[in-house]
């Protein structure tokens, strides 16, 4: 690191370094409360032990993120990826309607929001999934990923005929997830946004004046409350709308529990559509914990590595082993009526099939330190690696309480192994 870098490694504060860490915890942290007091009274018979495994896991990935934001980070300068961001776009946008097509059986996804059946279409999607489609995104996982963080990063350095493409896109992307009823992009969407804009915002603390710094971050820091409010407003809306032409159900079957619309953490919103929607998505946010809960009470099964995948799980299965996928740990809890696929279980069970769940407790100490590392190596070089492998490990780092989010499908598998290892051992190529 030369003398340039080292100032500016000084100019960040250690609030600064630590701002992912502080909003995963505090996010963790509401996770845990509504857990325990919100709209859903989870029957859960080893509050001690579940509570207890839960603060070591987010103590250790505190750890990890210190570990790797005190990291002697080596000079790297933006690297060869950002090259290939046109190159990464014309995939992205030659998958748009191939994906629609797979997705949804039209080239077009419905942007009808007022006379689309969310639950219908979902349903439907389900039967028109073509594989070949998808074999493709695997293919080309790796690079159209990198498109949404990387755009979003060097939006100001495109030329506006790529500008208009890339938000076209994105908005085409979106419409795909939203016509056949689902909402995991927009999901994703929101959290890239969310850690890139944060990444601009600091990184430009240090290279404005103080006057104009005062002033930008005040109209920067207000516009980006307010987007993030009203994206968790219109996020909210759209959950009550496709989780309501789903089911109007407040009972759940799996855990033999009811929602309680009169919950005082729903008193926030007015709305009756509304109340049920959000307590619908407290219940999503919460239920990984439940299946925690069965899950830490079992015997450990090595998995021989297939465990904390359910894409490796259901291949390995395919070729004549399926007692690997019905020994993991997520499989074992249909034992107690409850099935993944249709409820989650957290991150923590898919590994702990293969290094047991004192082993994840370490796990988060490696996760942490990665996430810490990518920070503040986005941060000081804009290394376009780094900043894939950040929004990657923020994406993680935030279904912790739901699921193992990139190890589950087979595009998110391929394309998060590929940044990581490119990142871990690709630099000296990149540069």
């Amino acid at each position: 690191m030369n003398n340039e870098e080292k100032f500016i490694v000084k100019k960040f504060s250690i609030n600064k370094r630590l701002l992912p860490l502080y909003t995963l915890l505090i996010y963790y942290f509401i996770t845990l409360i509504v857990f325990k007091y919100g709209p859903t009274e989870w029957p859960v018979k080893n509050e001690i032990l579940l509570f207890s495994y839960l603060i070591f896991a987010y103590l250790s990935l505190s750890i990890g993120y210190i570990l790797g934001i005190k990291y002697k980070f080596s000079s790297l300068k933006k690297d060869k990826v950002l090259k290939y961001f046109p190159f990464f776009l014309f995939l992205f946008l030659t998958m748009l309607p191939l994906t629609s097509f797979g997705r949804t059986g039209s080239f077009l996804p419905v942007i009808s929001l007022t006379s689309l059946d969310f639950g219908q279409a979902y349903y439907n999607s389900q039967n028109v999934r073509s594989s070949w489609v998808e074999y493709l995104r695997i293919l080309t996982g790796p690079a159209t990923f990198a498109v949404l963080p990387l755009g979003i990063i060097y939006f100001k350095k495109m030329k506006l005929g790529i500008k208009f493409l890339f938000i076209t896109s994105i908005i085409y992307f979106l419409m795909i997830d939203i016509s056949r009823g689902t909402n995991k992009s927009i999901a994703d969407f929101i959290l890239i946004f969310f850690i890139t804009s944060l990444l601009i915002f600091v990184r430009n603390s240090i290279t404005t004046k103080a006057l104009e710094l005062s002033k930008r971050n005040l109209i920067k820091g207000t516009s980006l409350i307010i987007f993030i409010s009203i994206s968790l407003f219109s996020f909210l809306q759209f959950f009550s709308l496709f989780i309501g032409s789903r089911t109007k159900s407040i009972y759940n079957s799996f855990s033999n529990t009811y929602l309680d619309l009169n919950n005082p953490f729903l008193k926030i919103v007015g709305n009756e559509e509304l109340s049920y929607g959000l307590a619908m998505l407290m219940s999503y946010l919460t239920q990984g914990y439940y299946g925690l809960s069965l899950a830490l009470e079992k015997p450990f099964v090595f998995t021989y590595g297939f465990g904390y995948s359910s894409f490796l799980l259901e291949n390995i299965a395919e070729l004549g082993f399926p007692y690997i996928k019905s020994e993991s740990y997520p499989y074992r809890l249909f034992e107690d009526n409850w099935p993944t696929g249709q409820v989650w279980s957290s991150f923590f069970v898919w590994p702990a099939s293969d290094i047991t769940f004192l082993g994840v407790i370490l796990l988060m100490v490696l996760i942490g330190y990665i996430l810490g590392r990518s920070w503040m190596e986005s941060l000081i070089y804009l290394n376009s690696s780094s900043i894939v492998v950040l929004c990657l490990m923020f994406i993680l780092c935030f279904y912790l309480p739901l699921n193992n989010q990139l190890f589950q499908g087979g595009e998110p598998f391929i394309y998060t192994w590929f940044w990581l290892v490119l990142w871990l051992f690709g630099k000296k190529w990149l540069k």
